[in-house]
C-alpha cells in the first residue's frame, strides 16, 4: 500500500506543509513563524489524521506560550529533519518556558497550567500517539527562556529507501 492509502502511515515532510498552509497566517498572529521542512520523503508509522492533530497541538501550546512574551519578538518554529533511522519533529517557542516541575508533570493526563476548566491533554495526547508509532517525545524547556518539543518516529518500514517525491 502507498503511504497515502494506508492510514497508519503518512508521509511526514507533505503533511507538514500542508498543515503549516492551513495555520501559518494564525501563527502568525501571535509570533514570527519559521517551517523549516525538507522536501523529501520522511514517511513515519502514524496517520495522516493523528499526525496533523499532534502537531496542531503543539503549535497552538507554542502559541499560547509566547502570548504573554513582551521582553523580545515572539518565535514559533517547526522543524522538519531525517536521520538515519529517526524522522524528527520538532516545535520550539521562546515563551514563558516550564519549570522543572510542570516540564515532569507535562505529559500527565489532566495536567494544565491553563484555566480552569481547560483538560490538559495535548501533550499526553501527543505522547500517546508518538509512542504508538514506536517513537518518542522529548521536551527541554526554561522558565523565561522558551520550550522545544521533539517527536521521534521511526521510519515506516518498508519505507527505506523512499523513491523521490515529484512535484
Amino acid at each position: 500500500l502507498t503511504s497515502q492509502g494506508d492510514p497508519g502511515v503518512c508521509e511526514m515532510s507533505r503533511t507538514l506543509v500542508e498543515l503549516t498552509t492551513y495555520v501559518h497566517k494564525e501563527v502568525e498572529i501571535a509570533a514570527d513563524f519559521e517551517a523549516d521542512i525538507p522536501n523529501e520523503p520522511c514517511v513515519v508509522g502514524i496517520s495522516r489524521v493523528r499526525a496533523v492533530e499532534v502537531v496542531a497541538s503543539l503549535l497552538n501550546n507554542a502559541v499560547l506560550a509566547v502570548e504573554s512574551v513582551m521582553t523580545r519578538r515572539p518565535r514559533v518554529c517547526l522543524r522538519l529533519t531525517k536521520e538515519t533511522d529517526m524522522v524528527v519533529v520538532e516545535v520550539s517557542d521562546n515563551g514563558v518556558g516550564m519549570t522543572p516541575d510542570v516540564r515532569r508533570q507535562a505529559l500527565n493526563p489532566f495536567f494544565t497550567t491553563r484555566r480552569p476548566g481547560a483538560l490538559g491533554m495535548g501533550l499526553t495526547f501527543a505522547a500517546m500517539n508518538v509512542r504508538r508509532a514506536g517513537g518518542e517525545i522529548l521536551i527541554d524547556s526554561e522558565v523565561d527562556v522558551g520550550t522545544s518539543v521533539r517527536l521521534f518516529f521511526p521510519h515506516a518500514a518498508g519505507s527505506a529507501p523512499p523513491p523521490a517525491m515529484k512535484n
